[in-house]
């Protein structure tokens, strides 16, 4: 369980008439990962083009969405409020025959951009719409008829709009000519300009309004002369084009969950056929099997070739890195994801997932320690797990996995809640059967820096074990993290120990008992760690030079000195948690003189739950992650 699954390297040949058969199977076995290799042999599969293609329609299609989205929209809860299309992860495939997937590919083309094509004629005349209307207010507001620009016998009229820092400008260049203009309030940093002027002049004139940036207004062609008439003609069409836009929306929304499965399957055979290569009559594929599944792979595939198939199974080789395949059961299946946002373990190292979920559940339940508001958590994570439906922006698998965290964290406060006996915020047991935090503060504190300490050992060990397996010898031994390091963090602790137990007196290092603990701290502080690079550079021959190496020592030594301390003395918050929760007992206290015992004591404990138990999950998780994980996977 602390290892990912171990793996073997699979070679497999098979006749081209049952390939398709050969990869459904793999696909429906779920646990062979393809790999790419054997280049200079055979040729690529002509069809994972097309998968391609269809696949980038289908990613179109879903950018098409969002385009239409903020047009019908306007506010981040209508955007919530519009369906989306379901995840392909969220769907089983649909197995279908080439012929029927070269069908569909088209057929999907096809569609979306018969949709694309619709949505972008509509966009673009809802924009045109929405320009005019902030523009016809301006003639609404100075009452000027629509079918005033234009030309006439002697005269042209034109109305624009022109920057007003152009305005003066526009005076002088046209005040050679035989013209009058009107300038009006227009849009923001513009002015809106009537000019009418004379044919002769019409050339030059023109010329000086593009001077002075002069943006033309132009009615359309079916324009009533009336603004107030425009506006609402135009209205009406923009509410047509959004409520056929949102039509679109859902059409669209609907053809994708309906061919979803068709596409969760190209999906499958765009990964699975792009590691394939095809001599003249046989497809080769290269992949990785966990190894007690291995006989079952070459059993399944015999059956369903009837021995037309050659298999070939052997465990990997040095110089291979096979992928990491995590096997979690039960409860650390859906809590996984605490280790794989860190990233994924390589398959030489341990998985932390066990440890990673048990450090986090005893720190949670140190600082949240309450068995009544421990059962409202552990309830309210039952009911996301029963719940199984997006919810509050996660998807339904999303919701489980945060049910089982928030099950995981109640269940801690629980026995924690029993070990200080306290029950929504009241003192129950008395005395508490561990310890009181508001009483036995300084206890708590020294609990706290021992769980810190264990948790930096345990992060040192696995550091030590990860380079082992990974060949890494000499950093597991030298690196700062490794042996040596966790040597001189467990010297420094002990000495420090003697030094408070010697009423901080310097002395203490040099008496007998101490005096070789000592002298081994200053040989790791002074020597050892220091001199780690240059050792591995010399044993390892990479060439750096001795200056280079020294400075990195010393870089190293610094970074152990200052990341051991401040890491152990992080893991105080544990206690300082513990001890806000239970004074926050005392605030109920003190309210429900003024309020009454009940409003009081309901509504520290709701805000205790909102609050202090989201952050202390982030805290959590915080010391996990930056301070435990950091140190083996970094």
């Amino acid at each position: 369980m602390l290892r990912p699954v171990r793996m073997k390297k699979f070679t497999l040949a098979v006749l081209q008439r049952d390939e398709d058969m050969v990869t459904n199977l793999l696909g429906q076995l779920g646990v062979v990962e393809l790999s790419k290799e054997r280049a200079e042999v055979g040729r690529e599969v002509e069809e994972v083009e097309d998968f391609n293609r269809h696949l980038r329609n289908y990613e179109r299609t879903r950018g098409l969405l969002s385009t239409i989205a903020s047009y019908i929209a306007a506010t981040k809860k209508e955007r919530e409020a519009l369906p989306e299309p379901l995840p392909l992860a969220a769907v089983s495939s649909e197995i279908m025959s080439r012929e029927e997937i070269k069908k569909f590919i088209d057929e999907f083309e096809e569609t979306v951009n018969k949709y694309a094509s619709e949505a972008d004629t509509l966009t673009r005349r809802l924009d045109e719409i929405r320009r005019l209307l902030k523009d016809l207010q301006y003639f609404e507001k100075h009452r000027i008829s629509l079918d005033m620009p234009g030309d006439y016998t002697h005269i042209f009229v034109k109305a624009g709009f022109v920057p007003t820092v152009n305005i003066e400008k526009m005076k002088r260049f046209l005040e050679p000519f035989d013209v009058v203009y009107s300038i009006l309030e227009g849009r923001p940093g513009e002015n809106l300009v009537i000019v009418a002027g004379s044919n002769k002049d019409r050339k030059e004139i023109e010329r000086a309004l593009t001077l002075v940036n002069f943006d033309e207004f132009v009615p359309p062609k079916d324009a009533r002369p009336d603004p107030s008439e425009e506006i609402k003609r135009l209205r009406e069409e923009e509410s047509g084009i959004l409520a056929r836009l949102r039509e679109l929306y859902n059409e669209i929304v609907d053809y994708l969950n309906k061919t979803a499965e068709k596409t969760r399957y190209i999906s499958f055979l765009r990964s699975a056929k792009s590691a394939i290569l095809r001599t003249r009559t046989l497809t080769i594929m290269d992949g990785w099997v966990p190894a007690d599944r291995a006989e079952e792979l070459r059993r399944v595939v015999e059956e369903k070739t009837g021995g037309r198939a050659l298999i070939n199974v052997r465990d990997p080789e040095e110089h291979e890195e096979p992928p990491t395949y995590l096997k979690h059961p039960g409860i650390l299946g859906k809590l996984n994801f605490l280790t794989l946002k860190q990233g994924v373990p390589r398959y030489t190292e341990v998985d932390p997932t066990p440890i990673y979920v048990a450090l986090f559940a005893v720190m949670y339940g140190m600082m949240f320690g309450d068995f009544g508001q421990g059962c409202i958590l552990l309830a309210l994570g039952l009911v996301f797990i029963l719940l199984r439906k997006p919810f509050l922006g996660f998807t339904a698998s999303g919701v489980v996995k945060l049910g089982t965290l928030i099950c995981v964290s109640g269940a801690s406060a629980i026995v924690f809640g029993i070990l200080y006996g306290e029950c929504f915020l009241f003192h129950v047991i008395k005395p508490p059967i561990w310890l009181d935090p508001i009483e036995d503060i300084m206890e708590i504190i020294v609990i706290a820096l021992i769980f810190g300490i264990i948790q930096i050992i345990i992060g040192d060990v696995l550091y030590v074990i990860n380079n082992i397996m990974s060949g890494e010898i000499l950093h597991a031994i030298f690196g700062w993290k490794g042996l040596f390091g966790l040597i001189y963090y467990v010297l420094g602790i002990y000495l420090a120990i003697k030094f408070v137990e010697g009423g901080s007196s310097l002395s203490v290092f040099v008496r007998p008992d101490v005096l070789p603990l000592t002298v081994a701290a200053i040989v790791l502080v002074g020597v050892v760690i220091p001199a780690s690079p240059t050792i591995i550079n010399f044993i390892e021959k990479r060439g750096e030079t001795f200056g280079y190496t020294f400075m990195m020592g010393f870089a190293e030594l610094i970074e152990a000195f200052i990341s051991y301390l401040t890491n152990t003395l992080s893991y105080i918050r544990i206690a300082a948690f513990a001890v806000g929760h239970a004074a926050l007992a005392e605030m109920a206290r003190v309210l429900s003189a003024s309020m009454g015992v009940l409003p009081a004591y309901v509504l520290i404990n709701i805000l205790v739950i909102l609050l202090e138990g989201f952050v202390v999950a982030v805290q959590s998780l915080r010391l996990v992650s930056h301070l435990f994980t950091a140190r083996p996977y970094s």
